[in-house]
């Protein structure tokens, strides 16, 4: 840590809070042309700046895609691609905070083509999954549903499966519907065995849901137990998009199925972990392998 502030990085590890800049950068706009015209000449210094001011400009992109998407997305697209010792996460999903930024900013054209352009590098079924959770919890709902639909009608085969592997990242019934019209109980196709597969992922945040709701409210000691255990198996990282809507159970049974909760957010979190890494294994039903970028191009 000492070595950090002496090399002039101060906010080494420190997040840097956005209400104070969200005043300044109302008022104060040509400071923002100030520090973020070194930034756009994406030389030496400017990477220099990104590490040893990574938190300030993580807020400052926060708060430009609220206020000036155009400028905050010129800024995302520099702090993207550096990587950094220190990352500033959600807590509970672990997605870097500056995902949710870009999919809370609002959806003028420049955001929409930056979402567009994140759904089209996604290359697992885990960085689908996640896309799908931040469209979610932020304002890029609609947008996503635009997207999936545009992609089941495509003519374009992967289009049609990134969106069936979306329907299944997606809660509610509207995409178990649309699968469910589009399950056949002999695949013969590639896009008939990814649509069983985000079949399959649907009903594993839909038995999720259920066993959680069960542990909560059930009254034997021992059924809840065995519930909490079955939501184990199922949890992944979509629980963070529902489990608000089971707070008003907080304060069933004295709140001590809640309070057993809060104490195993660590054990929720390595679970869904374990039940997400088939899904950064494989790509629209197809095996990642080492030597590819894609299931479909060979770098070997």
């Amino acid at each position: 840590m000492n070595d950090q502030i002496q090399a002039g990085n101060s906010w080494f590890a420190h997040q840097f809070h956005t209400e104070a800049l969200d005043e300044v950068v109302m008022r104060r706009p040509e400071l923002v042309e100030k520090w973020l015209t070194p930034i756009l000449r994406q030389d030496l210094n400017s990477t220099r700046l990104i590490v040893l001011g990574r938190s300030f400009y993580e807020a400052l992109c926060e708060v430009l895609l609220r206020q000036m998407p155009e400028k905050g997305i010129l800024l995302y697209r520099q702090l993207e691609p550096r990587n950094s010792a220190i990352r500033f996460l959600a807590s509970g999903t672990k997605i870097p905070l500056t995902e949710y930024a870009l999919f809370r900013a609002p959806s003028v054209a420049t955001v929409i083509e930056a979402w567009n352009d994140k759904l089209s590098r996604c290359k697992s079924d885990r960085e689908l999954l996640e896309l799908a959770i931040v469209a979610q919890q932020g304002q890029a709902i609609a947008w996503l549903w635009t997207q999936i639909d545009r992609g089941l009608d495509s003519p374009v085969l992967i289009d049609q499966a990134r969106s069936i592997m979306l329907l299944g990242c997606v809660d509610g019934d509207r995409a178990k519907d649309l699968l469910q019209q589009r399950l056949v109980s002999k695949p013969q196709t590639w896009t008939d065995h990814v649509i069983r597969e985000a079949w399959s992922l649907w009903h594993k945040n839909f038995w999720a849901k259920h066993w959680f709701a069960r542990f909560l409210t059930v009254e034997e000691e021992i059924q809840s137990w065995a519930a909490f255990r079955l939501f184990l198996k199922c949890v992944d990282r979509r629980f963070w998009i529902w489990e608000i809507e089971f707070h008003q159970h907080a304060n069933l049974y004295g709140g001590k199925r809640w309070e057993f909760f809060t104490d195993n957010l660590e054990q929720i979190g390595r679970e869904s972990a374990k039940n997400e890494k088939s899904l950064a294994e494989n790509f629209l039903g197809r095996k990642l392998l080492s030597n590819q970028v894609g299931p479909w191009i060979n770098l070997g």
